[in-house]
């Protein structure tokens, strides 16, 4: 009888441990955003990011970033990024490398094929890839974060192509 009631116990501490994650960013550090949403994760600590209804990250802290395009667009099921979105991120490049003090939050997201865990598993993979794109071209991996919402945020609501075009994308999300 020890013996089971060791082993419950044992069960229920690891189901209490694993329960209490949080959400990671690259750097394996704890994210940091306090309003953020993010589907199916834990609790985010603070800082200067916020969600307006629309589902854009605004903030006291979140500055415009002159010249650049803010959205980077993906084919279907695909993560790569396409050579036709490389002057954004290389207009990105130039932002974050010229003020190193700036942040930005690339936010993955999907069209609404798909389940909703291989949607997020997508909308994680698009921020990674530009991430990888961002830091290999000279921007510190300290200056990024990354989310997914997978489908949860679509920019433009349907069952369209060219409404499943606008939301298969990353958002580059800049603060201090």
């Amino acid at each position: 009888m020890k013996k089971s009631n060791l082993l419950i116990l044992s069960l229920v501490a690891a189901v209490a441990v694993t329960g209490c994650s949080s959400k990671k960013n690259m750097n394996g550090e704890g994210a940091a955003y306090s309003d953020v949403a993010v589907p199916n994760s834990g609790a985010m600590d603070g800082q200067s990011y916020a969600v307006a209804n629309n589902g854009q990250m605004v903030g006291t802290n979140v500055t415009a970033v002159a010249g650049t395009n803010n959205i980077v667009y993906f084919a279907f099921d695909q993560s790569q990024i396409p050579t036709s979105e490389y002057s954004k991120l290389n207009t990105a490049v130039n932002a974050l490398t010229s003020n190193t003090a700036q942040r930005v939050l690339l936010a993955g997201h999907a069209d609404e094929r798909g389940t909703r865990e291989y949607n997020a598993a997508l909308g994680e993979d698009r921020a990674m890839s530009v991430m990888q794109y961002l830091t290999s071209n000279g921007v510190s991996s300290g200056q990024i974060d990354t989310v997914s919402y997978g489908e949860e945020r679509p920019a433009v609501e349907g069952n369209s192509e060219a409404a499943y075009t606008q939301n298969r994308r990353v958002e580059l999300n800049y603060g201090q």
